[in-house]
C-alpha cells in the first residue's frame, strides 16, 4: 500500500491487545433521523486508529460520545476498562484524554504559553511551577517552543492547530482523540500536524482520529474503522483491509475511450459478473505507464480476469494499451465496500487538464449524512 510512515510501523512496548477504548452497539438518533448506528469500535493501546468516513458518515458525532459531549441513544462505550456511557462515569477518566474536536479557540492577542495557562486553570490544574514547566514540555512537543510568547494571532493555520493539540496533551493524556486534525489548514499546514501526530505516535501516545482523507488515514494509522451513513463497514489494520481488494489498471490511447470502457465494465457487473468490482477514473501509480490525457480505467477484479475483462472491451470495439495488476489502497478499499465507482457517486469523466483527487472519498451520492 505503499510506503508506511513511522506512525503505521511503529510498534509499543505495551501489549498491544489492551483496549484503551471499546464500544457496543453504540447508536444516536436524533428524532427519527439516525446518525450512528450500532457501531461495535475496538481501539488497543498504541494504535494510531483512523475513523474514516465521508463528511457525514457520523465520525463527529462518535467522537462526541466518546469524549461524553452527546450522550448515545443506547450502547455501551467502555475507557480504560471501565464502563464510560455517562458523563459522571467518564469523568474519572477524563485526565488520561487529551482531546482537539472542531478548531480551537484561543484569545488573539495573548501568547501561546498564556493561552495554555488558561486552559490549564479551566481544565483544574493547580497554579505553579509543575503546571507552567508541563505548559513549556506540551509546546516542545508540537514544535511551538520558540513562539510561545507570541501572539496567537501571528500563528499560522498550521500553528493555531498544533496549539490545540498542545492544550490536548497538557494532562499528559494516554489517550488523544483528534477530530480532523489538517481541516483547513493549507499544504504545509498538514504536513507540520501529519508529522507531529507520527511524533506522538513515537512517543507511544494511542491516537484516534477522524478523517475524511483516505491518503491521511492510509499514511499516519495502523488500524482502521471505515464509516458509511453512521454504520461500520470495515475495521482492522489497514494492510489486512487491502487483502483480497485487487485492482486492474488499464489505459487507452484516446482518452475519450475511458468513458466509454467505464460503461462496458458496470454494464457486465450489473449483468451478474460477481467476480467484477467497482471501477473509476484515477491517476496511474507513480512510475507506471502515462497514458495520453494522464488517467487510466480501475478496474476492482483479480489479475487473473484481465483477459476476461479484455475481452469484454474489445466487444465494444475498446482495446486498452496497457493493463496491469495495482497494488491495493484505501481509495478501492472504500470503493469495494460501498459497491460504487467515481462515476456512479456523481462525477462527470476526467478532463486531462482537471485531475480528481485520487485518494478523497466521493461524496455526491451521501447527501444529506448528518456528522
Amino acid at each position: 500500500m505503499g510506503s508506511a510512515s513511522a506512525a503505521a510501523t511503529y510498534q509499543p512496548q505495551r501489549a498491544i491487545d489492551e483496549f484503551l477504548l471499546r464500544t457496543e452497539g453504540l447508536t444516536k438518533r436524533y428524532g427519527q433521523r439516525t446518525v450512528v448506528d450500532g457501531l461495535n469500535l475496538e481501539v488497543r493501546r498504541g494504535d494510531v486508529f483512523g475513523l474514516l468516513g465521508p463528511n457525514g458518515s457520523g465520525k463527529t458525532t462518535t467522537l462526541r460520545m466518546l469524549l461524553s459531549l452527546v450522550r448515545p441513544t443506547s450502547g455501551r462505550i467502555e475507557v480504560f476498562g471501565r464502563s464510560a456511557t455517562h458523563p459522571a462515569q467518564l469523568r474519572e477518566a477524563a485526565s488520561r484524554i487529551g482531546a482537539l474536536v472542531e478548531q480551537p479557540a484561543f484569545y488573539p492577542y495573548l501568547g501561546g504559553e498564556e493561552n495554555l495557562t488558561g486552559v490549564a486553570l479551566l481544565s483544574g490544574m493547580p497554579r505553579g511551577r509543575a503546571t507552567r514547566e508541563r505548559i513549556r514540555e506540551a509546546l516542545a512537543q508540537v514544535g511551538l517552543a520558540a513562539r510561545g510568547r507570541d501572539a496567537y494571532r501571528t500563528y499560522s493555520l498550521g500553528m493555531k492547530q498544533r496549539l490545540g493539540i498542545a492544550a490536548a496533551l497538557l494532562t499528559d493524556p494516554e489517550l488523544l482523540v483528534l477530530d480532523e486534525p489538517t481541516n483547513g489548514l493549507d499544504p504545509a499546514g498538514m504536513v507540520d500536524v501529519r508529522a507531529l501526530v507520527e511524533r506522538l505516535a513515537r512517543a507511544g501516545k494511542t491516537i484516534v482520529l477522524a478523517s475524511h482523507l483516505l491518503h491521511e488515514v492510509q499514511h499516519l494509522c495502523t488500524r482502521v474503522a471505515i464509516l458509511k451513513d453512521g454504520r461500520l463497514l470495515a475495521q482492522g489494520p489497514v494492510s489486512d483491509l487491502a487483502t483480497g481488494v485487487e485492482a486492474i489498471e488499464i489505459s487507452f490511447a484516446r482518452p475519450e475511450e475511458l468513458p466509454r470502457a467505464l460503461a462496458a465494465v458496470q454494464t457486465a457487473r450489473a449483468s451478474g459478473l460477481s467476480w467484477l468490482g467497482a471501477a473509476s477514473f484515477a491517476v496511474p501509480e507513480a512510475g507506471g505507464h502515462a497514458p495520453p490525457g494522464g488517467w487510466c480505467l480501475l478496474v476492482n477484479a483479480p489479475a487473473d480476469r484481465a483477459p476476461e475483462i479484455a475481452r469484454l472491451l474489445a466487444a465494444r470495439d475498446l482495446f486498452p494499451t496497457a493493463m496491469r495488476p495495482r497494488e491495493a489502497g484505501l481509495e478501492r478499499i472504500f470503493l469495494a465496500l460501498t459497491g460504487e465507482s467515481t462515476a456512479e457517486a456523481g462525477t462527470t469523466p476526467p478532463e486531462p487538464s482537471q485531475p480528481s483527487r485520487p485518494f478523497m472519498i466521493t461524496t455526491r451520492a451521501m447527501k444529506g449524512d448528518v456528522s
